[in-house]
């Protein structure tokens, strides 16, 4: 069962118009059936289908009573909406198409956001669904708008969705008040009705917030009303209509608003001229709209930046639009693929060295990868890809519980590590041929992270991610990544290609599913609460004294001291810096933690992969174990110290005491962010001052997390029947 994290739970409307949409419509309504969020009412209506959409409306209302059901002739989208809003109960409304349909934790984040931030809507990304050449359904996800690495847009800043690539009503979740208080409705009589309204909600809003995360899915649709009538002029006079309108109620609050806003509709001229006008239509419709942007042409301020869009500044440079040249515009249009080449090339060009630079791993694939991928499929071949091709982690322990496992004597298990802790009979190395090889060919891949966007699933194979560990800083989708998204406009692309590729994911509670369901919009099914192998190494070794003792003995560390293991993670914000301009204030002051603890205990540190930077010490009780497995520090540990990272749940599962350290959450909130209802629990262990801490530690009291409980190793499945071909399903 998944729980909301909305605790105060307003109503909100959900507003689907419905004009012959048979096929798709019960996918849609499943999909709000499936919300997270649960006091919603589904307000749809029937605007005169002459297919079985009513006929489905009224076999749901008999087992659903949040749907609510009105029917009326023919009107349109625009009218549709503008009177269900009228109707609307929800202090907060949604728009959904009927051959559409939204994530089920959709609801759910967008109400999180607009309750914490007080805003007047939330902007959500969109996906596609649509099909390959064999007819299988796929979704698609490449949208990059300028403004997501921000996390809120304020007062003209909300102009700035008026540069958007696509003006979509779907994809927000409104204050009611704010919609009606400022009158802002669809237009009506005429499609691309969502034009006018995203122009109004983008010029009054004072505060917007903004969510990177592909929430609302849009089908490709071939007889949607935008995608039929193509030998009539509704195209063309629906375009010029909302352009029309658009233009005159726009309220500029940037220099660049009308640029942002006549780009987008020189944009889709240009589309809708091409695919979707008769030929005896097109010059009319080509006339009316240079004629109606020469009116505004002398108020577009074109941005400088490296690659504008290079047809509107050479409609702005020769005149097109001011001299009304009708023939040139058409010669450029005619033209654009040509002259457009250039720039994309250069800023593709560009994009790929910032890519590369950014990349951490070789991405290169062998020249005979695509010749494995056609050989047979070795269905008992296993594959570990590690912790990024590390001998460590969740990785690790399934794999040694794996080989010592009679039940998999035959299978063909490979560890793909430079690590000689793994015999030579399993190892493999990385990136070699062999490696290569196993890839395309083992039925079953287990990673426990990303994987190279190289890397080819294979439809009969079986992809499995381990992860890392239940997650306190915002995960992927849950956070805007501002900082990486500057680096890499394409990280969230890849990554959710690399989710898509995964059959199953596991976790290790019900409240990490949940966390992994919204961060990462991975389906309910595809989620294994098996637990940790990690976790159940801790369990199963947790009383084991002569194990404890020997590990003692490895680091250094006298029998009859305590042990505080201090484990940190990184930080967004020092991504790409050079040393020197790092910052590592955050880092916990040893040295002090050591004085101030006294003789009675040691401090054992293992730094971040990706930082090193906490000074060696020569002080006998501060020992670097940067060599030594987590979990081993783990079972010597008396107390866990940490800041962002997920060991700290590693640790309660074992009963040990856990604390926080933590003294940049503001910074870090301004970059990644954390999960305020995990941050709320873990409360009681969070201290921002050395002394406290000591103090803390000091008492030797057990201090408790808040709801413990929930984030307590459950597991409910066997995670070996995945690989024994078992039922996995709960």
């Amino acid at each position: 069962m998944v729980r909301s994290r909305v605790s105060n739970k307003p109503l909100v409307s959900v507003i689907i118009p419905v004009y012959n949409t048979e096929k798709y419509l019960q996918e849609c309504l499943d999909s709000l059936y499936a919300q997270t969020y649960d006091n919603i009412e589904i307000l749809v209506t029937d605007d005169g289908s002459t297919d079985s959409s009513y006929e489905i409306l009224k076999q749901n209302k008999k087992n659903h009573s949040k749907l609510k059901i009105n029917t009326q002739s023919n009107h349109g989208q625009g009218y549709t909406r503008n009177r269900a809003m009228e109707r609307a109960r929800g202090e907060y409304i949604i728009f959904v198409d009927a051959d559409d349909f939204i994530e089920p934790v959709t609801i759910e984040v967008a109400m999180d956001r607009i309750l914490t931030d007080e805003s007047d809507f939330v902007h959500y990304d969109w996906k596609l669904l649509t099909h390959n050449k064999n007819g299988e359904e796929r979704l698609i996800y490449n949208n990059k708008e300028l403004y997501f690495y921000k996390k809120i847009l304020n007062n003209e800043e909300c102009d700035e969705l008026l540069e958007s690539n696509n003006y979509f009503s779907v994809t927000n979740l409104f204050r009611k008040s704010f919609l009606l208080d400022n009158a802002i409705y669809f237009g009506e009589n005429h499609i691309y009705e969502d034009f006018e309204f995203v122009v109004k909600i983008a010029n009054m809003a004072d505060k917007v917030s903004l969510i990177h995360s592909p929430l609302y899915t849009i089908r490709k649709n071939e007889t949607s009303t935008v995608n039929s009538g193509h030998d009539t002029d509704k195209h063309y006079v629906g375009h010029i209509s909302a352009s029309v309108k658009s233009l005159k109620i726009l309220n500029p609050r940037t220099e660049y608003s009308y640029y942002y806003l006549i780009k987008y509709l020189q944009k889709k001229f240009i589309l809708y001229y091409e695919r979707r006008t008769p030929r005896k239509y097109k010059k009319a419709f080509l006339k009316d709209f240079v004629d109606l942007i020469s009116i505004y042409s002398d108020r577009v301020n074109i941005p400088e930046r490296v690659f504008p869009d290079r047809i509107i500044r050479l409609c702005m440079k020769h005149g097109v639009y001011k001299d009304k040249r009708y023939r040139l515009f058409k010669l450029l249009i005619s033209s654009k693929e040509r002259i457009l080449r250039p720039a994309r090339k250069a800023t593709r060009l560009a994009k790929r060295a910032v890519r590369k630079k950014a990349t951490r791993v070789n991405t290169g694939v062998s020249v005979n990868y695509k010749t494995y991928l056609r050989e047979p499929i070795i269905d008992e071949g296993i594959l570990f890809l590690g912790f990024d091709y590390r001998y460590t982690g969740n990785s690790r322990y399934l794999f040694e519980s794996m080989i010592s496992d009679p039940r998999f004597k035959g299978y063909d298990i490979k560890y793909a590590t430079s690590d000689t802790s793994v015999q030579d009979n399993f190892r493999i190395e990385p990136k070699s041929e062999k490696f290569f090889e196993s890839l395309a060919r083992y039925k079953y891949i287990i990673a426990e992270s990303w994987t190279d966007r190289g890397f080819v699933k294979r439809d009969d194979t079986i992809w499995v991610q381990m992860w890392h560990g239940t997650p306190i800083k915002r995960l992927l989708f849950d956070s805007h990544e501002g900082v990486i998204m500057k680096r890499n406009d394409n990280n969230k692309i890849l990554k959710y290609r690399d989710i898509n590729k995964w059959n199953y994911m596991i976790a290790d509670s019900e409240f990490a599913e949940d966390k992994f369901r919204s961060s990462l919009l991975i389906p309910k099914e595809k989620l294994l609460l098996s637990g940790y192998p990690r976790v159940k190494y801790l369990l199963d070794n947790r009383n084991n004294r002569k194990a404890i003792t020997n590990i003692k003995k490895k680091i250094g560390i006298p029998i009859d001291k305590k042990v505080v293991f201090y484990a940190p993670t990184w930080r967004d914000y020092n991504l790409d810096k050079k040393d020197i301009h790092q910052d590592f204030n955050y880092v916990l002051d040893l040295q002090k933690l050591g004085e101030k603890l006294g003789d009675n205990y040691v401090v054992i540190y293992k730094d971040h992969d990706y930082l090193s930077k906490i000074p060696e010490e020569s002080n006998k009780k501060i020992i670097n174990v940067g060599s030594f497995e987590t979990q081993d520090l783990l079972l010597v540990s008396d107390y866990v110290l940490s800041d962002y990272s997920s060991v700290i749940f590693d640790a309660i599962a074992i009963n040990k005491q856990v604390r926080l350290f933590v003294n940049d959450l503001d910074k870090y909130e301004t970059v990644r962010g954390v999960y305020g209802d995990i941050w709320n629990d873990l409360s009681p262990v969070i201290h921002g001052d050395i002394q406290n801490l000591v103090e803390s530690i000091k008492t030797g009291k057990k201090v408790k997390i808040k709801n413990e409980s929930k984030y307590i190793y459950t597991p409910e499945v066997d995670l070996m029947s995945v690989f024994l071909d078992k039922n996995t399903k709960r």
